[in-house]
């Protein structure tokens, strides 16, 4: 069954880290589907569920989470994009480093396609290029999540705006909790973001939308 609805998750310098921080607050289970972005020249789906499994074994509420341990050998919950592969609901899925993510729909199938055009951009995986794809295809059923990261470039920008003109939901990292303000200081100020909190309460948030 297709999900309804997506979030998309976008980062730079310090986001592997925040992403740790936001997922090990979600301690209860994830319906629906996130895809993520990183300015990363490598995969990540590894790091961040290696990052993740240290994070919980810490957290008294950790057997709440799926019913299990999260484990690095189970990478179920967390995975690198698959070009052409089908969204599914309770995953995150992690664009390739060095690649674009795109959120696809066509009639009645929504899938995530992988690919290296358009070359000319300043970051890739581009965070404006997932969101667009994100909000062309779930028009107003998508949060867009921008974490901390550098502002050179302006990525997210414009993929915040699309969101935003299907009728979609933009959240920022608020700055004291952002290792660099950047990124989501550049949504601000373009006046797209309708909150602007720590990692804990974008995780309300998240558990909120879906």
């Amino acid at each position: 069954m297709n999900p309804d609805r997506i979030i998309v998750i976008g980062a730079s310098t310090g986001g592997p880290k925040a992403i740790v921080e936001l997922f090990s607050e979600l301690v209860w289970e994830l319906k629906i589907p996130v895809v993520v972005a990183v300015h990363a020249p490598i995969d990540i789906a590894d790091t961040i569920a290696s990052g993740l499994k240290r994070k919980m074994e810490s957290n008294p509420l950790m057997e709440t989470f799926r019913g299990k341990p999260l484990s690095s050998k189970n990478q179920t919950s967390y995975k690198t994009v698959i070009h052409n592969e089908d969204i599914q609901g309770g995953t995150v899925y992690f664009s390739p480093g060095k690649k674009h993510t795109f959120v696809t729909m066509d009639f009645m199938r929504s899938y995530l396609r992988v690919s290296d055009e358009p070359s000319m951009t300043t970051f890739k995986p581009s965070v404006d290029l997932l969101f667009i794809s994100a909000a062309n295809s779930f028009k107003s059923k998508v949060l867009g999540i921008v974490l901390t990261g550098l502002s050179t470039g302006r990525d997210g920008v414009e993929g915040c705006k699309k969101i935003k003109e299907y009728g979609g939901a933009v959240v920022v990292q608020d700055k004291r909790t952002s290792e660099c303000f950047g990124m989501p200081k550049n949504i601000i100020d373009a006046g797209l973001a309708d909150s602007v909190l720590p990692l804990k309460l974008i995780a309300n948030k998240m558990k909120m939308f879906q």
